[in-house]
């Protein structure tokens, strides 16, 4: 997008989300007002292709429920512009996706985050079993996206 689409506006937020924008909007005494005048307002932005574990190889799908590791994951992401990144949970050979998502989504609940993860099952090796665990995962879970490498 070049610079022909931007323009000066008023942003409302009401309740977390974007209620309007517009020039001059009329607002209740009692909002608070942000000055952003000269700044520029974006969407967030996605990483598909944030990992809070790196090295997960050696930390096997245990490790990758690190709270510390998700947490410096998603400090990252803020730093760098993403409000929401995507991170694969990998499992070891022959090893169900199932226990480890589900470390890893309980390592969700208790650990700080600084921005919206949404979780991808990777999948080593695709099996009769690993295909029960993927419909598993979508219906327990909710998890909707799969990495077969």
């Amino acid at each position: 997008m070049g610079g022909e689409h931007m323009y000066a506006a008023d942003i409302l937020v009401k309740n977390g989300k974007i209620n309007a924008i517009g020039e001059n909007l009329r607002v209740a005494q009692q909002i608070p007002e942000i000055d952003a005048t000269n700044l520029v307002i974006g969407p967030g932005l996605v990483d598909f292709s944030a990992t809070s574990h790196a090295f997960s190889s050696r930390l096997g799908a245990e490790g990758m429920a690190d709270p510390a590791l998700i947490r410096e994951a998603t400090s990252r992401a803020v730093l760098s512009g993403a409000t929401t990144i995507v991170d694969t949970v990998y499992t070891d050979d022959g090893q169900s996706p199932l226990s480890a998502i589900a470390a890893y989504l309980q390592a969700l609940k208790t650990t700080y985050v600084h921005c919206n993860v949404a979780v991808r099952a990777g999948i080593r090796h695709l099996t009769i079993s690993s295909i029960s665990d993927i419909e598993t995962l979508a219906k327990r879970h909710h998890v909707k996206s799969f990495l077969v490498s």
